[in-house]
């Protein structure tokens, strides 16, 4: 049997097939399309919204917003690699008609266009919205770190902004000898050079006074050379690469992203009423329920959120003891009375005796067992001190 043999490439065709006939009915890009035809570029901020009356045509921001994001929607982000889909993919060639940008125009229109693409991502969650696609019965918010292009060696504090200028100032008084030592030996010789090197080394320090006046201003102790948007965030031991927080809100039923936040916020603590109230204001709603998990219980946060009508599901954040036992509680199970100025033991029959109030935690207190009365009489000086002294305990005993 024979193989099944494609068209000759050099055979002339006397009608040839419609680009359209090579794209699904089904397919998403016919839905990006009707998407962005019918946004008003005006309203949304994009430029050249209207083509101008003189001068050479440029791109329809529509064809490259199209362009966009049919690259988001495939993971392909590079301006290149977009370049190259529109001369390869049928699905670009009839999203385009056949245009094929070079990726500077790619990448200007993305830089050029920020707030107008935040604007569209807006404008399409109400779309689905309005279109029966989800109802944001309730809404889950979540965070995750996303590493910056900055390296951890970009992290600097007070000290060494102040270490660097130091070391700048040093190599700039050389510099500066050097020059008057070749005026003297030989005129002319060398100065450009030098010349050149004491001009990237004062724009250096002009550099690093404007990241000291950041600091001081924004009353902050860290700040990330090319990128004061990030900050160092991680849980792990020892240094901490300069990072993201993004905060996404998701409709629970369906999976959509309703809302999106870049923030510098090291964790979630206080970051459930911003989330909630924003993706509120999106939907144009009167009230809001969300879920999140514990890193952003927030008392405050709560309270900001009922004022606001929003119903939060937030589990209470609760110490853990690593080393639990059976015989052993949390601290929370302890209850002090005022009236007594006592705690209230919750086994029966085992009392938590205070030997000391020390700064060493392993001698505060000890388990003993026996017919003793569950009522423990502790008199310290300072009762809060007394609440982090038994934490720590019982977190260590």
């Amino acid at each position: 049997m024979a193989y099944v043999i494609g068209d000759d490439r050099d055979q002339a065709v006397l009608l040839p097939p419609v680009l359209d006939d090579y794209v699904d009915r089904a397919a998403p890009v016919r839905v990006v399309d009707a998407f962005v035809d019918d946004l008003d570029f005006s309203a949304l901020g994009f430029g050249r919204a209207a083509p101008a009356s003189t001068g050479r045509p440029g791109y329809d921001p529509r064809d490259l917003l199209k362009l966009y994001i049919y690259g988001y929607l495939n993971e392909v982000r590079s301006s290149r690699r977009l370049e190259r889909e529109c001369k390869r993919n049928v699905e670009v060639m009839w999203l385009v008609r056949r245009l094929a940008p070079d990726h500077k125009t790619i990448a200007d229109f993305r830089r050029d266009n920020g707030p107008a693409i935040v604007s569209t991502c807006r404008a399409f969650v109400l779309f689905c919205r309005d279109h029966g696609l989800f109802a944001a019965k309730l809404v889950s918010i979540d965070g995750a770190k996303f590493r910056a292009a900055a390296s951890q060696n970009r992290v600097l504090d007070q000290r060494r902004i102040a270490e660097e200028i130091a070391k700048i100032d040093t190599r700039v008084a050389r510099y500066l000898a050097e020059l008057d030592e070749g005026d003297a030996a030989d005129p002319g010789d060398g100065e450009e050079s030098v010349a050149g090197a004491l001009t990237a080394l004062k724009a250096r320090r002009a550099e690093l006074n404007r990241l000291a006046d950041y600091l001081e201003q924004d009353d902050r102790s860290l700040v990330v050379d090319g990128e004061l948007d990030a900050r160092p965030m991680g849980f792990r031991q020892g240094g901490k690469p300069p990072s993201y927080n993004i905060q996404i809100a998701v409709d629970a039923d369906t999976g959509i992203v309703v809302h999106h936040a870049v923030t510098d916020e090291v964790n979630d603590v206080r970051m459930l009423h911003p989330m909630s109230k924003a993706v509120m204001d999106l939907l144009n709603r009167d009230d809001l329920t969300v879920v999140a998990d514990t890193g952003y219980s927030n008392g405050n946060a709560a309270a900001a959120c009922e004022a606001d009508n929003i119903t939060a599901c937030v589990p209470v954040k609760r110490s853990v003891n690593n080393r639990s036992a059976s015989d052993k509680f949390a601290s929370t199970d302890f209850i002090y009375d005022a009236v007594l100025d006592s705690f209230t033991c919750p086994a029966a029959g085992h009392l938590l005796v205070l030997l000391g109030l020390t700064r060493t935690v392993s001698s505060i207190c000890r388990w003993i067992a026996g017919n003793a009365p569950s009522r423990l009489a502790v008199r310290p000086p300072n009762i809060a001190q007394s609440r982090a002294m038994y934490t720590k305990t019982l977190l260590t005993v």
